[in-house]
């Protein structure tokens, strides 16, 4: 997917009108036969792995459930090969801090060199607490009033709407600010984890809104660009959209392509082969002079798959409707609510069977998720009984950051696999603990 312009044979054409006919041409070249191949659900998928055997055997140690158990020499081995692998094309990497705000994975991402992306002014102290070495933010709660505490941080923000813009182009002291760019995604290339113009987020451009950030004295030095869960052909044209704003509005020096990286992630060929594909989009611009300092900020790309729910069966019942359903001490609802999980019974039988598994809250949809079809509550499963550990992966992610303690359950204790035993991280295990125990 190249950058196209002409004249379209009627003499020169204004800058708009170049932008618009990029943009179309885009959009045509998505639309191709060729083109439509979505590489299946690019969602939150299961992960169909085996547990590490020092993960089982931490797992079996732990002396009390629900436990979060972080497995942080594996997040050091993944994230040094990420950022080796996006580094290889002169792409930074930027933790979503959204993601997780467990302290010691925080800090373990920080001390790699990693940087840090905050979506709130929380999210922004956080970060540099941890020491992360550069720290971006974007977000519609970020007001004027916030300045003062993104400029002490070096962060620049990406305005997420024109009224922050404004307002924040119009404060005293600013000379450049961000721009979140709401994407045309092609409905070629839309699936149920896309966004484009129904995102809620980002700015359309507009002709006159074009000149008016081009014209102001504060300049729009970087564009973000975020579709939801990424393919090659959703990363690209993303990438080229980008590149296509970047030129109709000038000064702009720097990309964020935004996140969305999990199931690029876990197929390490289909990662390096999008960006292999991603990486003639700058050819052009580079040999004309532009050259633009290119970021992404993945979140359960980075540590989703490093975590691990530990939580003892309550109950096994034949249910009338749902078939075989087990109860666990763990609450999907006050944990993972948006987590697609799979579950290990350590030392159960052979073999799996179809269960439900669901929480200790009297809350009828406190289930956990396995995929996003309809047969989203319905697990593979071991048999086991009442007192038998299970094991649930891929809770890294979007899981202690969307705690919650319904019932007053509490969130569950976090440890790491540290040698022949896990060791029980330090309290408060999260920055979002520590904010209420400071409160």
């Amino acid at each position: 997917m190249r950058i196209r312009s002409g004249t379209g044979g009627r003499g020169p054409m204004s800058a708009w009108q170049r932008f618009e006919t990029t943009v179309a041409t885009l959009r045509a070249d998505a639309e191709r036969p060729d083109a439509k191949a979505v590489e299946g659900e690019p969602g939150w998928l299961p992960l169909e792995t085996p547990l590490p055997a020092r993960v089982r055997a931490a797992a079996e140690a732990l002396p009390r459930t629900p436990a979060l158990l972080w497995d942080l020499e594996g997040l050091r081995r993944h994230a040094l090969h990420l950022v080796e692998v996006f580094g290889a094309y002169g792409i930074d990497v930027n933790l979503a801090m959204k993601s997780c705000s467990s302290v010691e994975v925080v800090r373990t991402l920080a001390e790699l060199g990693l940087g840090a992306d905050a979506a709130s002014v929380y999210e922004l102290e956080w970060a540099r607490e941890a020491g992360f070495r550069e720290i971006s933010a974007c977000g519609p709660g970020f007001t004027v009033a916030d300045l003062p505490a993104l400029r002490a941080t070096g962060a620049l923000l990406d305005a997420v709407s024109v009224r922050q813009a404004r307002a924040m182009l119009s404060a005293p002291g600013t000379r450049r600010l961000g721009l979140r760019l709401r994407v045309p995604m092609p409905p070629a290339l839309v699936s149920p984890t896309t966004k484009g113009r129904d995102s809620r987020f980002g700015v359309e451009l507009t002709e006159d809104l074009a000149d008016e950030l081009r014209s102001g004295p504060a300049k729009i030095s970087r564009l973000r660009v975020h579709t939801g869960e990424s393919t090659s052909l959703t990363l690209g044209f993303r990438a080229a959209y980008a590149l296509a704003c970047a030129r109709l509005l000038g000064g702009v020096d720097a990309l964020n392509l935004g996140g969305g990286f999990l199931r690029l992630a876990r197929r390490p060929k289909a990662l390096e082969e999008a960006l292999l594909q991603l990486a003639p989009l700058f050819e052009e611009p580079a040999a004309e002079g532009e050259r633009y300092r290119v970021t992404v900020e993945p979140g359960g790309a980075l540590v989703a798959d490093h975590a691990y729910l530990v939580t003892d069966v309550l109950d096994v019942e034949e249910h009338p409707s749902r078939g075989r359903l087990v109860t666990v001490d763990a609450s999907a609802w006050n944990v993972a609510p948006w987590s697609k999980v799979t579950f290990h019974v350590l030392g159960g039988a052979a073999g799996s069977e179809p269960a439900t598994i669901a929480g200790p809250s009297l809350y009828e949809l406190d289930m956990f998720t396995h995929r996003s079809d309809e047969g989203r509550y319905r697990f593979p499963l071991g048999r086991c009984a009442p007192g038998d550990r299970l094991v649930g992966t891929s809770v890294g992610s979007y899981t202690m950051t969307n705690g919650r303690s319904f019932h007053g359950l509490p969130l569950p204790a976090q440890y790491a696999v540290a040698g022949p035993e896990p060791s029980l991280l330090h309290g408060p295990f999260s920055y979002v603990e520590q904010g209420a125990a400071a409160r």
